[in-house]
Protein backbone atom coordinates (compact mmCIF):
# COMPACT_ATOMS: atom_id res chain seq x y z
CA UNK A 1 0.00 0.00 0.00
CA UNK A 2 1.46 3.51 -0.58
CA UNK A 3 -0.25 6.64 0.89
CA UNK A 4 0.93 10.17 -0.70
CA UNK A 5 0.39 12.58 1.85
CA UNK A 6 1.65 16.31 3.28
CA UNK A 7 3.04 17.36 6.44
CA UNK A 8 0.19 19.41 7.95
CA UNK A 9 -2.06 17.02 6.83
CA UNK A 10 -4.65 16.27 9.95
CA UNK A 11 -6.12 13.28 7.85
CA UNK A 12 -2.62 12.45 6.76
CA UNK A 13 -1.60 12.01 9.92
CA UNK A 14 -4.78 10.12 11.01
CA UNK A 15 -4.49 7.97 8.32
CA UNK A 16 -0.67 6.94 9.54
CA UNK A 17 -2.20 6.25 12.85
CA UNK A 18 -4.62 4.09 12.19
CA UNK A 19 -2.50 1.81 9.68
CA UNK A 20 0.08 2.14 12.40
CA UNK A 21 -2.31 0.95 15.08
CA UNK A 22 -3.48 -1.69 12.70
CA UNK A 23 0.17 -3.40 11.53
CA UNK A 24 -0.47 -2.32 7.95
CA UNK A 25 2.66 -1.60 6.05
CA UNK A 26 2.55 0.85 3.94
CA UNK A 27 4.79 3.66 1.92
CA UNK A 28 4.40 7.13 2.52
CA UNK A 29 5.03 9.51 -0.44
CA UNK A 30 4.49 12.92 -0.97
CA UNK A 31 1.81 13.81 -2.52
CA UNK A 32 3.00 17.19 -2.79
CA UNK A 33 5.76 17.34 -5.46
CA UNK A 34 5.21 17.90 -9.15
CA UNK A 35 6.43 13.90 -9.93
CA UNK A 36 3.50 13.14 -7.61
CA UNK A 37 1.03 15.14 -8.56
CA UNK A 38 1.74 14.51 -11.81
CA UNK A 39 1.60 10.86 -11.65
CA UNK A 40 -1.77 11.29 -9.95
CA UNK A 41 -3.18 13.49 -12.47
CA UNK A 42 -2.06 11.44 -15.21
CA UNK A 43 -4.73 8.65 -12.99
CA UNK A 44 -7.14 11.15 -12.91
CA UNK A 45 -7.11 10.91 -8.90
CA UNK A 46 -8.54 13.78 -7.12
CA UNK A 47 -5.99 15.87 -5.75
CA UNK A 48 -7.41 15.29 -1.95
CA UNK A 49 -4.53 14.27 0.47
CA UNK A 50 -4.14 11.54 2.24
CA UNK A 51 -4.38 9.43 -1.05
CA UNK A 52 -4.44 5.71 -0.81
CA UNK A 53 -2.98 3.41 -3.68
CA UNK A 54 -3.71 -0.58 -3.36
CA UNK A 55 -3.67 -2.95 -6.09
CA UNK A 56 -3.87 -0.53 -8.68
CA UNK A 57 -6.68 1.31 -7.03
CA UNK A 58 -7.13 4.66 -5.50
CA UNK A 59 -9.05 5.83 -2.81
CA UNK A 60 -9.45 8.93 -0.83
CA UNK A 61 -9.46 8.83 3.05
CA UNK A 62 -13.10 8.82 3.47
CA UNK A 63 -13.50 6.27 1.19
CA UNK A 64 -10.80 4.07 2.40
CA UNK A 65 -12.78 4.44 6.07
CA UNK A 66 -15.94 3.55 4.76
CA UNK A 67 -14.02 0.34 3.11
CA UNK A 68 -12.65 -0.51 6.39
CA UNK A 69 -15.31 0.24 8.81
Amino acid sequence: MKIYTSKNCLSCIALKQILIKNRIQFEEIDGTTTKSVAYLRARKVPLQLPIIEENGKFLTFDQYMETTT
